[in-house]
């Protein structure tokens, strides 16, 4: 379902997009890469990836398969758009791997590939920020409950994933990211012992300790 909302109008009524349903327990990504583009991304019913788009020309499209990745069912497809014309996707198989694929329009459309050997802890999720351009960091909880970080820049292949300054997530958890200054990351998690913590890197400095937040 999608509502929207113009300073002009208000929000608008619900409306279900193009006829789609969502496998249980997933979610929907929506990213805009111009400001009269939308492209929205979530796992079906039979746990592949779709995906639909609107245009201000044209309105809201079909759903189409991206490929024919199976996921888990309670995966979630994280989109990063380096540009307008480019996107990245991430997202988990049925096995835990962690996936990914370029889309690039309009006509080129990359194979889906594990991600260094990376595999996710069950329920978690992977994420994804662009620091610049030409350079990805992903974030995910593995199978230990430990969490790990590996990057890619252009011109050179996927890092080894490494766990983050000794971190342990709360299992099937989330860690989320996010880059104020291109040289800065800040994370978030809930931990094992359900607190919530947070971990800095720095390019002049590196990884930083995890911290509880709210003690000083």
């Amino acid at each position: 379902m999608s509502t929207w909302w113009d300073i002009s109008t208000g929000w608008a009524n619900w409306f279900q997009v193009q006829g789609g349903v969502a496998a249980a327990g997933t979610t929907v990504t929506a990213v805009a890469r111009y400001p009269f583009h939308l492209d929205l991304f979530t796992l079906g019913t039979d746990n592949r990836v779709y995906s639909c788009w609107w245009d201000a020309g044209s309105g809201w499209h079909n759903w189409f398969a991206v490929g024919n990745l199976v996921c888990r069912p309670d995966s979630t497809v994280t989109v990063v758009a380096r540009f307008p014309d480019q996107l990245d996707l991430f997202t988990t198989a049925s096995d835990g791997k962690i996936m990914s694929r370029l889309v690039e329009r309009p006509h080129r459309l990359g194979n889906w590939f594990q991600v260094s050997g990376g595999v996710a802890s069950a329920g978690s999720s992977v994420t994804a920020i662009a620091r610049y351009s030409n350079h990805l960091d992903l974030f995910v909880i593995g199978t230990d409950n430990r969490i790990y970080s590996t990057w890619w820049h252009e011109g050179q292949s996927w890092a080894a994933w490494f766990n983050v300054s000794g971190g342990v997530g709360k299992p099937g958890g989330e860690v989320a990211a996010i880059s104020r200054v291109t040289e800065h990351i800040d994370l978030f998690t809930v931990a094992s012992d359900g607190l919530v913590y947070s971990a800095w890197w720095d390019g002049a400095i590196g990884w930083a300790s995890w911290f509880q937040l709210g003690v000083t």
